[in-house]
């Protein structure tokens, strides 16, 4: 592209600036994590599944979507491990797992649509079901990333978006917290029955119905030693020991990622800043300066700079690509050859047990 055309592609974006209004900002200090005095009995059991990445659709798909394709991969197994942690630092709940997808039977369910995910800007569209179909959480959580952020050394700060994961486990805890011991038995009554009915249910869906809204009932329950039943809680703790080992896997996905997502982040949000900068002042400079030469060139170079940080970027997000490596997991010793993605993995570990359980019968 010769000059001329840059130089005509610069005067159009200096129009474009010109008129962009730019809404003021509130940002609110982070909510702080509500930690348990004395933890409520009984325990939940959490099931986080591997964030979504279909809500996000930045303005400028086209360029836009291709630098951070990468890092938005990542993020749809880094997002979660995050959230994990809070819930596991508030001693609200039993084990917490991150899984590659939904647990059918979990006590309590959380999934996750990543809607935005840049290092300035962090939302999220949360549903949290429990064992009966209660739906406890459906909302969305934004939350915008403070400068201050970003001025500590990178391997030893929280997250920038800390505050946002405190308000979904301190939602999710407030919810539980009005829970009566009669509701909470149920829910791990009926998290065992779900199971069960989808291992069998010719002998176990007669325990269970759904109303017209969706929530399940427990109608009854199997007698306490019936074998069926035993067989079932059986490999309901093989499928635990299994998503443990999976769990262990982003486990080391997140510390594998520690080593240059703060850095990243820390990055990315430099250039973005800047390039806001650069569009504000380039703005108000083209407003002063409107119509003559001088305004062109200058908007020119802005041009340049921003496109400069922009390719800045996607190297960053290239690099940041090669970080990311399939494992294997074992299971008590054996090599489980499982292969694919790991969500095809957990659908042949269950099918599986499902194998195991039929074998028994």
């Amino acid at each position: 592209m010769n000059r001329a055309a840059l130089l005509t592609i610069a005067f159009l974006l200096s129009a474009c600036a010109a008129e962009r209004q730019t809404a003021p900002i509130t940002v609110s200090a982070p909510e702080a994590l509500i930690v348990a005095g004395i933890p409520t009995s009984p325990y939940f059991n959490i099931s986080i599944a591997v964030f979504s990445n279909q809500g996000q659709a930045p303005e400028d798909s086209g360029r836009i979507s291709r630098i951070y394709a990468p890092i938005h991969e990542a993020e749809a197994n880094y997002l979660p491990i995050i959230l994990r942690n809070s819930l596991i630092e508030s001693g609200h709940w039993g084990a917490v797992r991150v899984g590659p997808s939904e647990d059918v039977a979990a006590e309590l369910q959380i999934s996750a649509t990543i809607l935005t995910s840049t290092a300035l800007d962090l939302a999220l569209h949360v549903k949290v079901v429990d064992s009966r179909g209660v739906t406890w959480l459906d909302s969305i959580y934004r939350e915008q990333a403070q400068a201050a952020a970003y001025a500590v050394d990178e391997q030893l700060r929280q997250d920038p978006f800390q505050g946002l994961y405190n308000r979904i486990a301190n939602d999710i805890y407030r919810t539980r917290s009005q829970l009566t011991d009669f509701d909470a038995t149920w829910i791990v009554r009926a998290s065992l029955l779900r199971y069960a009915n989808a291992l069998a249910p010719q002998a176990f869906a007669r325990y269970l119905a759904i109303d017209p809204q969706g929530i399940i009932k427990v109608t009854g329950l199997p007698a306490l030693d019936d074998k069926m039943y035993q067989r079932v809680k059986k490999i309901r703790e093989a499928e635990y020991r299994f998503t443990d080992l999976m769990d262990e896997h982003f486990n080391l996905f997140f510390d594998r990622l520690q080593t240059v997502y703060p850095y990243w982040q820390t990055y990315s949000y430099e250039l973005l800043a800047y390039n806001d900068q650069i569009k504000t002042t380039g703005s108000v400079s083209n407003r002063r300066r409107s119509g003559s030469w001088e305004a062109t060139e200058d908007v020119y170079r802005t041009y340049k700079e921003y496109k400069m940080n922009e390719d800045e970027l996607r190297e960053l997000a290239d690099s940041f690509k090669t970080e990311i490596h399939p494992t294997i997991s074992l299971l008590e010793g054996s090599v489980i050859e499982l292969k694919g993605p790991l969500e095809a993995q957990y659908a042949q570990w269950r099918s599986i047990l499902r194998d195991i359980y039929a074998q028994e019968r």
